[in-house]
């Protein structure tokens, strides 16, 4: 059987299904194509972080400042459905040499008008009273929000399907049949779909599926774990970070001397956060194989939680679960959004762990991309030929 449709997205994560519901309502017909169900790959162990002082100045905190507005514009009635919180957020310093660090990094993100400053211990008690003293200081940013992501992906599905999105999961994907620099039709186990335009979304898993039309991506994947706890108690008022993840990503040298191995061996940084009676501990960034058989581990689950032990007491807690995906890391850390070669293939991919912070913004690339739209830099700088 061959479908015929305006746009087709293969790959029903965060990123494919805010892409879908936001084309439809622009008018598109629209096919999502996914191999198992909408969200179990690395949607599934997001966090849901949606920090701005997190984000490097330039492209990548742009992108997260303009999805934040598009959450901002959210009713009441969404945000609460969402689990939107925004309250704010919270980097944890446990030494002299990290709070110097983030004291350069507040300044760069303070000249990016990100809201932030350095707060002292006492400070950081009556904003988070559970903390222990391990925290010496912390960075503070008003700008920072959190959602719950396995929410906002069942509240995009309801939204895609009801602006008319065709979603389609356990459809797999096996070929692209070409005609010159165009895609004529793409080959499932479902028949055959012809679409005007093809978006490919699926995680690390594109890299692959661009591979199979002559497209490099030069992705790497990083497993990312996270576990649900469930308390009785009050324990986190605030989404909570430690800064030591982020002096790093920002390019500062930290001492790794006093670290746990363990910690090292899992990319562990503590992420904690509770909604209601459910306390989520995050996160390892953890190079693995790329066969992506991703299974949670108790080794993981066990030395997040003892990380997360060092800020907090945590004895009132009950280990529900610990979730697993493959986060799509691309080789200078932007995600690619982007048009290609062949004149009717799009990529939205290698967004790493900002795929739930950044995938309101990533649907309207994708479709300034696709109206011309997009403004010249902005495409030079997420286009997939950056890296030719």
């Amino acid at each position: 059987m061959t479908h015929k449709t305006n746009l087709l997205i293969v790959g029903g994560g965060i990123i494919g299904t805010a892409i879908a519901e936001y084309m439809s309502k622009r008018g598109l017909k629209v096919t999502l194509l996914e191999k198992n169900a909408l969200g179990q790959g690395c949607t599934k162990a997001s966090a849901g972080y949606i920090f701005l002082q997190t984000k490097k100045p330039g492209i990548h905190l742009e992108l997260a400042k303009n999805s934040i507005s598009m959450f901002e514009n959210y009713p009441d009635s969404v945000k609460n459905r969402i689990g939107y919180r925004s309250g704010g957020g919270l980097l944890l310093i446990e030494n002299e040499e990290q709070l110097s660090i983030m004291t350069k990094v507040v300044s760069q993100l303070k000249n990016q008008g990100v809201s932030v400053e350095i707060i002292n211990q006492n400070k950081l008690k009556t904003i988070q009273p559970s903390i222990k003293d391990k925290a010496i200081a912390a960075t503070y940013c008003t700008n920072d929000r959190y959602i719950n992501p396995l929410s906002y992906l069942a509240y995009l599905k309801e939204e895609a399907e009801y602006s008319g999105v065709d979603l389609r999961e356990g459809v797999t994907v096996y070929n692209f049949i070409s005609e010159g620099e165009y895609i004529s039709a793409v080959e499932t186990d479902h028949g055959k779909f012809i679409a005007d335009y093809i978006i490919i979304t699926a995680g690390y898993e594109s890299k692959r599926l661009a591979g199979l039309i002559g497209i490099r991506i030069p992705l790497k994947p990083l497993k990312g774990q996270f576990s649900e706890y469930i308390t009785n108690g009050s324990i986190i008022s605030i989404p909570t970070l430690e800064s030591r993840y982020l002096a790093n990503k920002f390019g500062y040298n930290v001492s790794l001397d006093s670290i746990d191995p363990d910690v090292l061996f899992l990319g562990c940084s503590l992420g904690i956060v509770q909604q209601d009676n459910m306390v989520y501990i995050s996160t390892t960034r953890e190079i693995c194989d790329t066969d992506l058989v991703v299974q949670p581990t108790a080794k993981a689950t066990k030395v997040m939680l003892e990380n997360a032990k060092k800020f907090f007491s945590l004895d009132n807690i009950t280990w529900f679960i610990t979730r697993a995906g493959i986060r799509p890391i691309s080789s200078d850390g932007l995600p690619i959004i982007s048009k290609t070669r062949i004149h009717n293939l799009l990529l939205a991919t290698g967004h790493g762990g900002d795929g739930i912070s950044l995938a309101p913004m990533t649907a309207v690339v994708i479709c300034e991309l696709l109206e011309n739209k997009l403004e010249s830099s902005l495409e030079k700088s997420l286009s997939v030929n950056r890296f030719e």
